[in-house]
């Protein structure tokens, strides 16, 4: 498209683009000035149409579906990448295009790192679980996290988790526009 409508001065996004591909791009357009841009499509996709923002809310709801279909049927001695798994599944038949990026099923002292990769820890009774995940659709995706509780808490649980609840909803509580952290 670019050759057939003569362009004279092309941008090309410097932070992300391979040399290789700049070097394709020139081969292409070599009577062009080639720019170096820097977050043009960023600040462009920033703020959203209310089209885009629907598909995102679509993605969202996709997979809030897949937890709730998955989340029922977990048992102890089911392992991290098989929970991961039949999310996935779960993402799908509920109408993903593909997931948003690699899903993080974590128990127990796994589910302390952020990034942690499913892998073939077992849950037991009195782990935590961490998932985070997203469904991808029309190109646009979510990103969920959720910390679920063990599936026989503990009176140290229970007491721990009221008080990061109570915590948060004070600071749901105190949100109003314009207040600072």
């Amino acid at each position: 498209y670019l050759q057939s409508a003569q362009a004279r001065r092309v941008a090309f996004e410097a932070d992300s683009t391979l040399y290789s591909a700049f070097e394709s791009l020139k081969s292409k357009l070599p009577d062009a000035e080639l720019v170096p841009a820097r977050k043009v499509v960023e600040e462009l996709r920033t703020v959203k149409e209310p089209a885009e923002i629907d598909c995102i809310r679509r993605a969202a709801a996709i997979m809030d579906q897949a937890l709730a279909a998955v989340l029922p049927t977990v048992e102890i001695g089911v392992t991290e990448r098989e929970m991961a798994l039949e999310l996935e599944r779960a993402t799908r038949l509920a109408g993903a295009d593909a997931m948003a990026f690699g899903t993080i099923c974590a128990f127990g002292p796994s589910a302390a790192f952020p990034h942690a990769v499913p892998g073939q820890r077992k849950l037991t009774a009195g782990d935590m679980i961490k998932i985070d995940c997203g469904a991808k659709l029309d190109g646009y995706c979510s990103d969920i996290t959720r910390t679920v509780p063990p599936l026989e808490p503990d009176e140290r649980f229970v007491e721990v988790y009221s008080a990061v609840y109570d915590a948060q909803q004070a600071a749901v509580e105190a949100a109003r526009p314009g207040i600072t952290g």
